[in-house]
């Protein structure tokens, strides 16, 4: 159990099941290392290079995030949305309501 202690990255979840049945299970997802797993780090150069390229795509209207997704290929979906979320905070952008 000491490991567990020790344990720095990992779901604490399945280190116990582990530890006490043999059992491997899915990660929890609500442990402290699950929540710090989900955190996404993304650089400077990382966000300006994404900001511009979103800039880029829809300087010419409107578009669906999905859309934005597809196009950004290669860019993790959870770093696009970092940075239209901050864009939107920022008031750079704003979202509209599409109409049915």
């Amino acid at each position: 159990m000491t490991g567990y202690i020790k344990k720095t990255s990992g779901c604490r979840s399945m280190h116990i099941a582990h530890y006490f049945t043999g059992l491997k299970i899915n990660a929890c997802g609500i442990c402290d290392h699950c929540i710090s797993e989900k955190v996404i780090a993304i650089s400077r150069e990382e966000f300006n290079s994404i900001s511009g390229r979103v800039q880029e795509i829809i300087k010419d209207g409107a578009l669906q995030v999905d859309e934005i997704l597809v196009t950004l290929k290669g860019i993790k979906k959870e770093k696009i949305w970092k940075v239209i979320e901050y864009l939107l905070a920022e008031e750079k952008y704003r979202l509209t309501r599409m109409e049915k």
